[in-house]
Protein backbone atom coordinates (compact mmCIF):
# COMPACT_ATOMS: atom_id res chain seq x y z
CA UNK A 1 0.00 0.00 0.00
CA UNK A 2 3.08 2.29 -0.01
CA UNK A 3 3.79 2.24 -3.70
CA UNK A 4 1.99 4.36 -5.92
CA UNK A 5 0.98 1.74 -9.28
CA UNK A 6 -1.20 1.41 -11.98
CA UNK A 7 -1.81 -2.23 -13.51
CA UNK A 8 -4.05 -3.45 -16.85
CA UNK A 9 -4.76 -7.32 -16.40
CA UNK A 10 -6.30 -10.26 -18.54
CA UNK A 11 -8.62 -12.06 -15.86
CA UNK A 12 -10.30 -15.09 -15.89
CA UNK A 13 -13.56 -14.65 -17.68
CA UNK A 14 -12.65 -12.83 -19.93
CA UNK A 15 -12.34 -9.55 -18.37
CA UNK A 16 -9.68 -7.38 -18.69
CA UNK A 17 -9.39 -5.52 -15.35
CA UNK A 18 -7.25 -2.05 -15.20
CA UNK A 19 -7.09 0.19 -11.85
CA UNK A 20 -4.43 1.98 -9.92
CA UNK A 21 -3.68 3.14 -6.22
CA UNK A 22 -2.28 6.49 -5.03
CA UNK A 23 -0.92 7.02 -1.59
CA UNK A 24 -2.45 3.87 -0.51
CA UNK A 25 -6.03 4.27 -1.73
CA UNK A 26 -7.36 2.78 -4.62
CA UNK A 27 -8.92 4.75 -6.46
CA UNK A 28 -10.91 2.90 -9.12
CA UNK A 29 -11.21 0.06 -10.68
CA UNK A 30 -12.23 -0.72 -14.88
CA UNK A 31 -13.74 -3.77 -15.82
CA UNK A 32 -13.92 -4.33 -19.43
CA UNK A 33 -15.95 -7.75 -20.53
CA UNK A 34 -15.06 -9.13 -23.56
CA UNK A 35 -17.30 -12.24 -23.23
CA UNK A 36 -20.23 -10.91 -21.51
CA UNK A 37 -20.54 -13.24 -18.29
CA UNK A 38 -21.13 -12.41 -14.52
CA UNK A 39 -18.12 -10.58 -13.28
CA UNK A 40 -17.50 -11.73 -9.39
CA UNK A 41 -14.39 -9.17 -7.59
CA UNK A 42 -13.42 -8.74 -4.33
CA UNK A 43 -14.75 -5.47 -3.08
CA UNK A 44 -11.57 -3.40 -2.30
CA UNK A 45 -13.80 -0.71 -0.58
CA UNK A 46 -15.75 -3.78 1.74
CA UNK A 47 -16.81 -1.42 4.79
CA UNK A 48 -18.56 1.27 2.61
CA UNK A 49 -21.06 1.02 -0.39
CA UNK A 50 -19.16 1.21 -4.35
CA UNK A 51 -20.44 2.71 -7.24
CA UNK A 52 -21.35 0.94 -10.20
CA UNK A 53 -20.80 2.90 -13.86
CA UNK A 54 -20.95 1.30 -16.96
CA UNK A 55 -20.18 3.12 -20.23
CA UNK A 56 -20.53 6.18 -17.70
CA UNK A 57 -24.13 6.25 -16.67
CA UNK A 58 -25.14 5.08 -12.46
CA UNK A 59 -25.93 1.23 -12.71
CA UNK A 60 -26.03 0.14 -8.93
CA UNK A 61 -24.50 0.77 -5.45
CA UNK A 62 -22.97 -2.26 -3.77
CA UNK A 63 -21.45 -3.12 -0.41
CA UNK A 64 -19.56 -6.29 0.99
CA UNK A 65 -16.58 -8.48 0.64
CA UNK A 66 -17.73 -9.96 -3.29
CA UNK A 67 -19.48 -7.67 -5.69
CA UNK A 68 -21.14 -9.65 -8.29
CA UNK A 69 -23.26 -8.20 -11.49
CA UNK A 70 -24.08 -9.40 -14.98
CA UNK A 71 -22.00 -7.70 -17.87
CA UNK A 72 -22.72 -7.12 -21.16
CA UNK A 73 -19.86 -8.10 -24.21
CA UNK A 74 -18.14 -5.33 -24.81
CA UNK A 75 -19.38 -3.00 -22.56
CA UNK A 76 -17.01 -1.19 -19.80
CA UNK A 77 -17.57 -0.99 -16.25
CA UNK A 78 -16.61 1.09 -13.74
CA UNK A 79 -16.19 0.31 -9.64
CA UNK A 80 -15.41 3.85 -8.33
CA UNK A 81 -14.15 4.38 -4.72
CA UNK A 82 -16.40 5.78 -2.13
CA UNK A 83 -14.27 9.07 -1.57
CA UNK A 84 -15.13 9.72 -4.97
CA UNK A 85 -18.37 9.27 -5.37
CA UNK A 86 -21.43 11.23 -3.33
CA UNK A 87 -24.21 10.21 -4.07
CA UNK A 88 -26.13 12.83 -2.28
CA UNK A 89 -24.54 15.44 -4.46
CA UNK A 90 -25.37 14.63 -8.07
CA UNK A 91 -28.09 12.68 -10.07
CA UNK A 92 -28.06 9.76 -11.45
CA UNK A 93 -25.89 10.18 -14.35
CA UNK A 94 -23.26 12.69 -12.77
CA UNK A 95 -19.83 11.85 -12.92
CA UNK A 96 -17.87 10.43 -10.18
CA UNK A 97 -16.23 13.35 -8.59
CA UNK A 98 -13.98 14.14 -4.96
CA UNK A 99 -10.44 12.81 -5.95
CA UNK A 100 -10.83 14.76 -9.61
CA UNK A 101 -12.38 13.81 -12.90
CA UNK A 102 -12.79 10.22 -14.27
CA UNK A 103 -10.04 10.80 -16.47
CA UNK A 104 -7.82 11.68 -13.68
CA UNK A 105 -8.58 8.77 -11.86
CA UNK A 106 -7.80 7.01 -15.11
CA UNK A 107 -4.34 8.08 -15.50
CA UNK A 108 -1.46 6.11 -15.31
CA UNK A 109 0.06 7.33 -11.79
CA UNK A 110 3.65 8.26 -12.18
Amino acid sequence: RKWDVSFKLQAKGGFLVSSSMKGGTIRFVEIFSQLGDECRIHNPWPSAKTTLFCNGKKMDEMNGPMLKFPTEKGKSYLLVSPLCWNANAAGNNAAPTGLGKIEELKAIVP
